[in-house]
């Protein structure tokens, strides 16, 4: 799947959404599905980035779902550059948007998500193994040895302008009506080379969580490095902003945080 468009700054249209199988799903749920594909997305904004309400969201089998999703397994790489406005990447899902008090899970990434080097992104970010933003009930989620984030590299690092919520399965976690995150584990490393001028949220399960979190189970190795001076970074091998409480959260031995910080970056591991 190949995705390399430029798009006016200033057109009308506000969300673009790349996925493996479904990039938007509106009605009915998306079950016993799976991508082996490799997806590349490369959008540039023309005339800069600064709008907001304008999104690119990009997910390995789901772009964007509003109904409930159960065993959906991605093996293809993820790989998403460019200059952007608001920026959602999933292994799986780009963004789980159903909030019902349903059971939604079974999801599964065996192979990488990429944001390379020189992207840059005006406004929040939100990346994740499995999805980068999820709400209501998540379960059964796990993130294979092959899986794993990578944000930027050793020779060019990601820009991020505002927040960025960056996890092994889930970046962002939104806290609705009886919802929890359970039964997550990943072994993929999260290895992030990037310039954040606001702040950073780091995890080897979540970046932030205002669910509930409950078994999870982390293998992989949290790497950050490359910082610029300023903004903030929270770090952890869990979920650095839990606000939801958790339980049986474990870091496992394997789970090394590497962080290399720059004088004057305010970081918290």
């Amino acid at each position: 799947v190949i995705c390399d468009t430029s798009i006016s700054k200033s057109g009308n249209w506000r969300d673009v959404c790349i996925a493996g199988a479904i990039a938007y799903k509106e009605s009915d749920p998306v079950k016993d599905s799976s991508n082996s594909a490799h997806i590349f997305a490369k959008i540039t904004m023309a005339g800069g980035a600064n709008d907001a309400s304008k999104r690119v969201t990009v997910g390995g089998v789901v772009g964007i779902s509003a109904q409930p999703c159960n065993n959906i397994t991605n093996n293809g790489q993820v790989e998403v550059w460019g200059t952007h406005h608001k920026l959602y990447v999933g292994g799986v899902i780009g963004d789980m948007n159903y909030s019902a008090n349903k059971n939604v899970g079974g999801y599964h990434l065996n192979a990488r998500v990429v944001v390379r080097g020189s992207t840059t992104v005006a406004h929040n970010a939100y990346i994740g193994g499995v999805a980068a933003y999820a709400k209501g009930v998540m379960t059964d989620l796990t993130v294979g040895e092959k899986g794993g984030v990578s944000i930027g590299d050793s020779k060019s690092a990601a820009t991020f302008s505002k927040p960025a919520f960056i996890g092994g399965c889930i970046g962002y976690a939104e806290n609705t009506a009886n919802s929890f995150l359970s039964s997550a584990t990943n072994r993929g490393a999260v290895n992030v080379s990037g310039n954040a001028t606001d702040v950073y949220y780091i995890g080897g399960i979540a970046g932030q969580a205002l669910m509930p979190i409950n078994t999870a189970d982390n293998y992989g190795t949290v790497t950050v490095a490359n910082l610029v001076e300023g903004g903030k970074r929270y770090i952890a091998g869990i979920c650095p902003y839990l606000y939801g409480g958790g339980s049986n959260l474990t870091n496992h031995e394997s789970a090394d945080i590497n962080v290399t910080i720059l004088n004057g970056s305010n970081t918290y591991i």
